[in-house]
């Protein structure tokens, strides 16, 4: 009889389990729907939008959330702007930096700092090799 009175407890045990996953599953069903809902409504918003902005011929900063979402393209620095900028810090540190610090301070990208270096190798002195290298002005 022992075995029994064990199945009949371990049978009460799972039955209240079920009912508990019943109820959370009920609890993720009506989550589920308010999110489908809550889409639904930010997709009519977004048209409403869209529709106010061709009227006025115009456009909002935020225009699209997809867009804004995944990050507008960064707008690329012209030639003149990374030299400026590489000139202007080497300028106002004398006692050489390296290809690192230039592109932390000057927000040009790290390859865009070696690409730029390498073409205009005349104007700069380098001590070091590689990642520890330090630039200095001619």
């Amino acid at each position: 009889m022992e075995y029994a009175e064990k199945i009949k407890s371990e049978i009460e045990a799972l039955q209240k389990k079920l009912e508990a996953i019943g109820g959370k599953q009920s609890q993720l069903n009506e989550l589920v729907a308010k999110r489908n809902a809550l889409k639904a409504d930010l997709a009519n918003v977004e048209n409403q939008i869209k529709a106010i902005e061709k009227e006025l011929g115009s456009t909002t900063s935020r225009s699209s959330s997809r867009r804004a979402a995944s990050g507008a393209r960064r707008t690329r620095l012209s030639a003149e702007d990374i030299s400026s900028k590489i000139l202007g810090y080497l300028q106002q540190n004398p006692g050489g930096v390296s290809q690192k610090q230039i592109s932390d301070a000057t927000s040009v990208s790290y390859p865009s700092v070696i690409k730029f270096l390498k073409a205009n190798a005349s104007k700069f002195r380098t001590e070091g090799s590689k990642r520890s290298s330090r630039v200095f002005l001619q």
